[in-house]
């Protein structure tokens, strides 16, 4: 029995094929199997660098930024029921990881930082249906939807940290303070690891699964991207509207400038890391 996901309901599924769903997904999304569980020895690396960072971290608090008793974090598959594969979505538990407390520090201080412009990202579909209904739409206007599949486990690891350092620059902090930020960051990118059915698995490269950071990374690597691409497409007319929510985004272009085909291969050639899926307008 698992979860199904984007729904309340229940899955009964035969165990030998719930595993092989997820050899499936770990064979696609480049997985390594570890020997053993490199809980004890990622505990030690936390420590070491916290110790490091003493303009960011004083010594009292310490002891809240590290998990006493760390375990390994679990992977559990939901069943994607809307899907005609029924594939799965891989879901992890970090809470009891050895880094989840020190990257909740690290996602609340750059979140303060306010290091985002969040020109082109939305909250809710309200503020999108406000959003549309003042624009100005032509006979010409064509509406496409991209999807970028699999965002989390896709981002790279050094390009996000290059990302990072490069917001960072941006701020108002002093370069150690920076260097040391960018020090927390890389050990516990490091720590990407879950267990399933008793093996230690560890992708080689994508933000952890369940970390207080993913969603922040992906943001703070999707807006660099649209800050150095988009807004050119947007600025020269070639895009008249382009938001996005997460990993989906809604784009206006006019059918007499650019074509819809144009605007995926485009995109696609932005980020070998990242694909996009374009939905057409009906």
């Amino acid at each position: 029995m698992t979860k199904a996901d984007k729904s309340k309901a229940v899955v009964i599924i035969d165990k030998t094929l719930l595993h092989e769903k997820v050899s499936h997904f770990l064979q696609d999304d480049n997985t390594q199997q570890l020997k053993a569980d490199p809980t004890d020895k990622y505990q030690k690396q936390i420590l070491k660098a916290i110790q490091k960072c003493k303009l960011l971290i004083n010594k009292k608090s310490h002891r809240y930024l590290t998990n006493i008793q760390p375990k390994a974090p679990k992977l559990n598959a939901y069943i994607k029921t809307y899907k005609e594969s029924m594939s799965i979505r891989p879901v992890v538990n970090n809470t009891q990881a050895s880094s989840h407390r020190i990257a909740k520090f690290i996602n609340t201080r750059l979140q303060n930082m306010e290091l985002l412009p969040n020109t082109y990202n939305i909250k809710n579909a309200t503020e999108i249906a406000e959003e549309i209904s003042k624009l100005h739409i032509n006979q010409n206007m064509r509406l496409i939807t991209l999807d970028i599949k699999d965002l989390y486990t896709n981002l790279p690891t050094q390009g996000i940290i290059r990302t990072i350092k490069f917001w960072l620059h941006r701020s108002i902090n002093s370069n150690e303070e920076n260097n040391q930020t960018i020090s927390l960051l890389e050990t516990i990118m490091e720590q990407n690891y879950f267990q399933y059915n008793g093996q230690y698995f560890k992708p080689l490269k994508a933000v952890a699964m369940g970390s207080p950071l993913s969603g922040t990374l992906a943001e703070l690597y999707l807006q660099r991207i649209e800050k150095e691409y988009i807004k050119q497409w947007i600025d020269s007319g070639e895009l008249y509207y382009y938001k996005r929510y997460v990993d989906d985004i809604i784009i206006l272009y006019n059918n007499n400038r650019t074509q819809e085909e144009q605007i995926l291969q485009g995109i696609n050639h932005i980020d070998k890391n990242l694909s996009f899926k374009l939905t057409t307008e009906h």
